[in-house]
Order: structure tokens, then C-alpha cells, then sequence
């Protein structure tokens, strides 16, 4: 079974910035990992990061454990049935309050690994942002979601606090 990891942009300077560390992580634990976005200007971060462009078109079903990872605008643009998002791990990165997304997300993160930072500040670079990057990532997390991962986690890494899935922020 194939483990993946979504990320839908506007922007890849957007997508690194967000979720880089996350689709460091995720592809270094041997996830197929995709970004996509329109825009194909510096694909070099994502060579940086291990992920593959995808050009946008429709939003299809995929088998298996699931994490799709948008920016909060173009996930509410999008028009993404809510039967859809209760099907897999869904995240959201963003301003989302003017959406109409508040009553069904939560926050959560994900701590990156110390070669997350490492190669995120060299993808970040690469477009053309600051090379600092955070310690942890923010989210918002779809309720219907599974946000703890140990179902979604790869199966190596089951049982163990890994800091490859993110985590509900308990506030």
C-alpha cells in the first residue's frame, strides 16, 4: 500500500514556505509526495524536498492512507464536498476565518526534523524567501480528519512518537 502526500498551492513559494518541512518529512519516510500548483517557476525547491509537481486538473480519488495538505483560500475556493475531506487526513494552512471554515477545523503541527530545517532553508532559498525556517509548522486540521497519524503513520514508524504526523495543538 502506498502512503501520500497532497499538497495544493497557488503558489510553490506558498507550498514551501507552509508545508515544506512536511513534505521533507513525509517523502524521507518513503511517501509519494506531489505538489500541486499552477505554478511551475522554481520546481528546484521541490527536487530540494523530494516531492514531484503536479499540474492542477480534477481532484481525484486516491486508495490508500491519504494526507492532503491545502492553503486555507484555495481549499475554499476549490468547492470540496465535505464527504470528500472526511475520507483522509486534511490540513489547511492560512488565514481562514472569513471562509466559513471555523466551526469544523482545529489547530495542530508538526515539529520538523533537524534535516527538515536543513532542507527546507535550502528549498526556501531556492525561491527566492528568507532561509529561516520554523521549528513547527501550523495547521488547521479538518475534524473529520485523523490528525494523531499512528493509522496514517508509515508502518515502521507505528507505535512511536515520530514527529512525522502532526499533531493536534491541545490550547
Amino acid at each position: 500500500m502506498s502512503y501520500r502526500l497532497d499538497v495544493v498551492s497557488d503558489s510553490l513559494a506558498e507550498a514551501v514556505a507552509h508545508a515544506g518541512g512536511l513534505i521533507f518529512d513525509r517523502r524521507r519516510a518513503g511517501w509519494d509526495v506531489s505538489v500541486t500548483t499552477s505554478d511551475v517557476t522554481l520546481t528546484r525547491a521541490l527536487t530540494i524536498l523530494g516531492a514531484r509537481i503536479d499540474i492542477p486538473g480534477p481532484f481525484t480519488e486516491r486508495r490508500g492512507p491519504h494526507t492532503v495538505v491545502w492553503s486555507a483560500a484555495t481549499f475554499a475556493r476549490s468547492g470540496t464536498e465535505p464527504s470528500l475531506t472526511r475520507m483522509r487526513q486534511v490540513l489547511l494552512w492560512g488565514h481562514h476565518a472569513d471562509d466559513g471554515l471555523d466551526e469544523s477545523l482545529s489547530p495542530a503541527h508538526h515539529t520538523l526534523s533537524s534535516a527538515a530545517r536543513a532542507f527546507k532553508r535550502c528549498a526556501l532559498q531556492s525561491v527566492g524567501l528568507s532561509a529561516y525556517a520554523e521549528p513547527v509548522e501550523h495547521f488547521w486540521a479538518h475534524r473529520g480528519s485523523d490528525v494523531v497519524g499512528h493509522e496514517t503513520a508509515h508502518p515502521r514508524l507505528r507505535g512511536r512518537a515520530a514527529p512525522l504526523s502532526p499533531r493536534l495543538v491541545r490550547g
